[in-house]
């Protein structure tokens, strides 16, 4: 999205970052002997796409939404895609969704049970009467 929607430093960075994600997917799928996998139906609709148009355009930074082409990205997205699709094929896991839906906190996100009070040894520091009762 940097790589397509921003310019200057930020675009310079966003593309040594992807170069350098895209090198280690492709060598984590050379590791463990895997191929690219080509073919698949694409990851991403219009309707995505325009989207995550919407959600640039809502932030307030310099990204220009417009210079976030199909064919643009559907290009970077085959440079790495294939390789992401081998890993999670292998590692069984799913590759996340494009745009993050909010639902249920995740299961790390919560717990049933409750932090517990620190005990300290001689007083809480934190606590009005010094620990005294």
């Amino acid at each position: 999205m940097l790589m397509l929607c921003g310019d200057g430093d930020l675009k310079h960075q966003a593309e040594a970052t992807f170069a350098m994600g895209t090198h280690a997917l492709a060598d984590s799928a050379k590791a463990l002997g895997l191929s690219p996998v080509t073919g698949q139906n694409p990851r991403q609709s219009d309707q995505i796409l325009d989207a995550l148009r919407q959600i640039v355009a809502g932030t307030r930074t310099s990204l220009d939404p417009s210079s976030l082409t199909k064919e643009q990205f559907a290009k970077l997205r085959h440079a790495y895609e294939p390789y992401s699709t081998a890993l999670s094929s292998h590692l069984l896991m799913a590759l996340p969704p494009w745009i993050h839906e909010e639902s249920a906190p995740e299961n790390w996100e919560s717990s049933s049970r409750q932090p517990r009070r620190q005990q300290y040894a001689v007083s809480d520091p934190f606590e009005k009467n010094n620990g005294r009762q």
